[in-house]
């Protein structure tokens, strides 16, 4: 059974339209990634400055 270059044409064709959408979803990912990265390194920093407060309380009370 022979394969007609119109049916390669067409696997062909199909093939890249998945590899697009893979791309896509993967370059969503990154980017999905890099702003949970960065809502974590901000989270970060507000924890530290509250323990900075939190320390700056105990601080206080203790010269009382």
């Amino acid at each position: 059974m022979a394969i007609s270059l119109d049916t390669l044409i067409e696997e062909k064709t199909l093939l890249q339209a998945d590899f697009e959408k893979v791309s896509q979803q993967i370059q969503k990912l990154t980017n999905d990634l890099a702003q949970m990265k960065a809502n974590l390194n901000a989270l970060n920093g507000a924890i530290q400055q509250t323990n900075k407060f939190i320390s700056m309380c105990q601080k206080e009370a203790d010269e009382k």
